[in-house]
């Protein structure tokens, strides 16, 4: 493996979009490039995902409002222009070059070359596993979510 690191989560009780808005919080937040959603209807849940962003947007605009600290105020005035910045598509890498997140039904042949971060949300076999990694650059992330069973 090329140094990518496989993180896996559990699906809880929050909202799944919430969760991975979270965390693609925490990853842009450090710069950390581009990103893929593979999910079974990429177009619904990139519309998901996106309302819970300016969710996220407003709860970061509220706590720059609110705090006295200025190097806090800093802190937040900048992760506030990267989250206004950020565009989500549900179109594939070559058809959409300047969007950061990009949702898809099944992973693209051709990653992009900055892409270090990787949602999976359907099942992913060992062997695509070790070709992902491979194909991602050194110190990139994928995140493996369990769903719960459906019950019949």
């Amino acid at each position: 493996m090329n140094s990518v690191y496989i993180e896996q989560r559990t699906h809880g009780y929050s909202s799944l979009s919430w969760d991975i808005t979270r965390h693609l919080y925490a990853r842009i937040y450090n710069s950390a490039g581009t990103a893929i959603v593979v999910a079974h209807k990429p177009s619904a849940f990139v519309a998901s995902v996106r309302k819970q962003w300016l969710r996220l947007e407003r709860q970061v605009r509220y706590e720059r409002s609110s705090t006295l600290r200025p190097n806090r105020i800093r802190e937040l005035t900048q992760a506030l222009s990267r989250v206004e910045h950020i565009h989500m598509t549900a179109k594939p890498a070559d058809e959409a070059p300047a969007c950061d997140v990009f949702f898809v039904a099944s992973l693209p042949q051709q990653i992009p070359p900055d892409c270090h971060t990787i949602y999976v949300i359907n099942e992913i076999n060992a062997a695509l596993l070790a070709y992902l990694s491979t194909k991602m650059p050194p110190h990139s992330l994928i995140v493996r979510y369990d769903l719960p069973a459906q019950p019949d």
